[in-house]
């Protein structure tokens, strides 16, 4: 099978991807840093219907975000620090914490803020991003590297291309923690794996996490999760 553009090239990828209920994929993701071509999301489903059960009406804005990954992992944070971190307005930052803690994303403490435990909240297990080129497979690694900002697992996706192509991109996959997959016209063939899985802490994570359990993310080929 001829591959003829990078979008039939996402468009196969994704048809050969194994996907059940708890595997779903976003194409063009929005980011600070670019739109890759493919995110893959691994969902813990149970968790998702958990949270869904005390599901807040409360729009999550992106300064949410930014809170909830400045306080995951900490202990006890005082809401000075908090706000002398981000330099909000004293109201504006009591109004934030007030109505994250009404999510029932933080615990709160006299002065102190702590987010609930990640086994609590995150309903993603793993992020995956793939970007995929038809060419220029140097350029396209760049791309991926970059993307490991956000992901532990960012990968380049070619079409069937030649053996000394193939040698010299698994080369430098390595040498920049990356993954190789290619699309042989058949299947999808994974020549470099990710060195890690799983997830980072970031403002996107939560931002993303957040939304699936609002329901509010539209998937490849779905209206959304439900």
């Amino acid at each position: 099978m001829k591959i003829s553009s990078e979008s039939e090239l996402v468009k196969e990828f994704i048809k050969m991807y194994k996907k059940n209920d708890d595997v779903k994929i976003i194409t063009e993701l929005e980011t600070n840093f670019g739109r890759p071509d493919i995110v893959i999301l691994k969902i813990n489903k149970n968790k998702l219907i958990t949270r869904r059960k005390s599901l807040y009406q409360t729009r999550f804005l992106r300064k949410y975000s930014y809170i909830l990954s400045f306080l995951f992992g900490k202990g006890w944070v005082s809401v000075s620090t908090i706000n002398n971190f981000f330099g909000l307005s004293k109201s504006e930052m009591m109004h934030t914490l007030e109505t994250l803690m009404t999510m029932g994303l933080i615990d709160k403490k006299d002065n102190l803020v702590k987010s609930k435990p990640g086994k609590e909240l995150l309903v993603l297990n793993r992020l995956i991003v793939i970007e995929a080129k038809l060419s220029n497979w140097k350029y396209v690694i760049e791309q991926a590297e970059r993307h490991l900002w956000f992901s532990k697992e960012s990968s380049i996706l070619l079409p069937r291309v030649s053996d000394n192509i193939i040698e010299k991109s698994s080369f430098k996959c390595r040498n920049r923690g990356v993954g190789l997959i290619v699309f042989d016209g058949k299947k999808n063939r994974e020549l470099v794996k990710v060195p890690n899985k799983g997830v980072i802490n970031t403002p996107l994570l939560w931002e993303i996490n957040e939304k699936l359990v609002k329901g509010e993310i539209q998937f490849y080929g779905e209206e959304d999760i439900n």
